[in-house]
C-alpha cells in the first residue's frame, strides 16, 4: 500500500507547542486513514522523554475509549524519522470545534443540539475524572452525525471525578464571542444533565451556575487578550517581520497589500498621501504603537475594526491599516444608510462591548464608520478598556454626546443595543467575506 499525506483536519494554532507535529495519512486504497503525532522535544533533554509522553498519551487514549468516551482510537506507537509517533484512528467526517464557531458552514445537527453534544462531552471526561489540561476549540471535534470527540491528550491527566467549574469557564471564554449566550447556557444544561446525579454538589442551581461562569469567563476572556496583545509587537502567529526586520506586518495581509503600505508611507506630501482602501496613521513611538494595540485588541475581541496590516516601530513612527470597501462616516451626508439603519448599527456595536465587558474612552466621531454591510467598524484610535458598568444609559448618553441628532433615535440604538448584547454568532472578523456581510444584511 502506498501512502500519501494530507493537511491535518484542523490545522495546529498559530502558537502550538513545537515539540508536536501532526499530519494526515490517508492510504490509496482506502483501507486506513490515520493521524500520525511525532514528538521531538526542541530540547535534548527534553527528548530524552518523547517515548514516555508518546506512550502515555496512547495509554491514556485506550482507557477513555473503554471507558466510553469519544476520543479517537490510538493504533500504536512507533519510532519516526524524527523520534517517536503515536499513530490515530480519523474520526470520519470531523471537522474541529474551530471551524464551526466561524459561521461558514452551518451546524452539523442545528447549534443547538450541538452545544447538548459538548455538554455532554465535557460532562463524560469530567465523570472518569479527565483534566484536559489545554481547554480549546482546536481540540475538540464534531463529525457529521453531530457527535463530539475529544483529542490532543497530551496534557490531560486523571484526577478525581467531579464537577470542574474552572474547565466550564474556560470553555465558556474560549467560544464566547463567536457563540450566544443561548448556545453556552445549553451547552451547560446538557453538562448537568448528563454528569452522574452523585457528582453533583448539593443545591447545585443552573441559572446561578451560568451567571457565575459567564461573568468569571468575560473576566478570563479580558485577561487572555491582554496577554495576546504582546503577539502584535514582535514575531509571533499573528505577526512577521519582512525584508526589513525592524517593521512588523501582519500574517493576514498579502504581498499586494504590503507593497501599497510601503508606497503609502513613503509618500511625504499630505495629498499624496492616501489610497482608496488603507488608512496610514503617522506619529511618535508611543501614538502609533497605541493606534496599532488598539486595533489588535479589537480584532481579539472579534469586533469590526480596520485591520493592521504594517507596523514601524522606528523613529518617525507610523502604522498602516486596511479599511473595508465603502467605508462612509456615520450619519454624514454620503452615508447611503438611513439614519435609523445607521442607529440600529451603532446600537450593535454597543452592545458587543458591552457582552465583551468593554468600554470606548477617548474617542470621537472618527473613530466610526460604516461599510457596505451595514456594520459599524472602529477605526485606530478608538480606546478599549474595562467597563465598570452594565446601564445601558451610559451607552446612549455617550452616543448622544458624540452624535447631537441621535437622541431622536433612541428607540433604534436601544434595539440594536439589545441585539449586540445577546451576541448572535456571526463570522470571524480575520475572515469578513461575501458571507458575512450576508449575515450583516440580514440582521439590518
Amino acid at each position: 500500500m502506498q501512502a500519501h499525506a494530507q493537511q491535518p483536519h484542523s490545522p495546529p494554532r498559530p502558537n502550538a507547542r513545537r515539540s508536536v507535529r501532526r499530519e494526515t495519512l490517508e492510504f490509496a486504497d482506502g483501507s486506513c486513514d490515520c493521524v500520525i503525532k511525532s514528538f521531538h522535544h526542541p530540547g535534548a533533554i527534553g527528548r530524552l522523554f518523547d517515548g514516555r509522553r508518546a506512550r502515555r498519551e496512547f495509554h491514556l487514549l485506550r482507557r477513555l475509549a473503554a471507558a466510553g468516551l469519544r476520543v479517537p482510537r490510538a493504533i500504536e506507537v512507533c519510532k519516526g524519522p524524527r523520534g517517536p509517533q503515536l499513530v490515530t484512528q480519523v474520526v470520519p467526517a470531523a471537522k474541529s470545534l474551530e471551524h464551526w464557531l466561524t459561521g461558514v458552514e452551518e451546524w452539523p445537527t442545528g447549534s443547538d443540539q450541538s452545544a447538548g453534544a459538548l455538554g455532554a462531552l465535557m460532562a463524560g471526561a469530567h465523570a472518569l475524572g479527565l483534566d484536559h489540561g489545554d481547554i480549546y476549540p482546536s481540540n475538540v471535534l464534531l463529525d457529521a452525525e453531530g457527535d463530539a470527540w475529544i483529542v490532543d491528550l497530551g496534557s490531560a491527566k486523571i484526577g478525581p471525578a467531579g464537577l470542574r467549574k474552572e474547565d466550564l469557564i474556560a470553555a465558556a471564554a474560549s467560544v464566547r464571542e463567536q457563540t450566544s449566550a443561548r448556545f453556552r447556557a445549553r451547552f451547560l444544561r446538557s453538562y448537568l444533565r448528563n454528569l452522574p446525579a452523585n457528582l453533583l454538589p448539593s443545591k447545585l442551581q443552573l441559572k446561578p451556575l451560568i451567571r457565575e461562569v459567564e461573568a468569571r469567563a468575560r473576566l478570563l476572556r479580558r485577561s487572555v487578550v491582554e496577554r495576546h496583545l504582546g503577539r502584535w509587537l514582535r514575531e509571533s502567529g499573528v505577526c512577521a517581520s519582512g525584508t526589513n526586520p525592524k517593521r512588523l506586518s501582519s500574517r493576514t495581509a498579502t504581498r499586494p497589500e504590503l507593497e501599497a503600505c510601503e508606497k503609502l508611507a513613503g509618500e511625504t506630501s499630505e495629498e499624496h498621501s492616501h489610497l482608496p482602501g488603507y488608512m496610514l496613521v503617522r506619529g511618535d513611538v508611543g501614538t502609533v504603537k497605541a493606534a496599532w494595540l488598539g486595533v489588535a485588541r479589537a480584532r481579539e475581541h472579534n469586533l469590526a475594526c480596520a485591520r493592521p496590516l504594517l507596523l514601524n516601530p522606528e523613529q518617525n513612527a507610523w502604522a498602516v491599516f486596511a479599511q473595508p470597501p465603502s467605508c462612509e462616516e456615520l450619519f454624514s451626508k454620503a452615508n447611503p444608510f438611513s439614519v435609523a439603519a445607521q442607529a440600529r448599527a451603532l446600537g450593535r456595536l454597543f452592545g458587543l462591548l458591552c457582552h465583551r465587558g468593554l468600554s470606548l474612552k477617548a474617542t470621537g466621531p472618527a473613530n466610526f464608520k460604516m461599510d457596505a454591510a451595514g456594520e459599524v467598524y472602529l477605526q485606530p484610535g478608538a480606546r478599549l478598556e474595562a467597563r465598570d458598568t452594565s446601564d445601558p444609559a451610559c451607552d446612549r448618553r455617550q452616543c448622544e454626546a458624540l452624535f447631537p441628532g441621535l437622541a431622536d433615535w433612541s428607540l433604534e440604538f436601544d434595539g440594536g443595543r439589545r441585539a449586540g448584547k445577546e451576541n448572535q454568532a456571526a463570522a470571524l472578523i480575520q475572515d469578513r467575506e461575501p458571507h458575512s456581510q450576508t449575515q450583516a444584511q440580514r440582521r439590518g
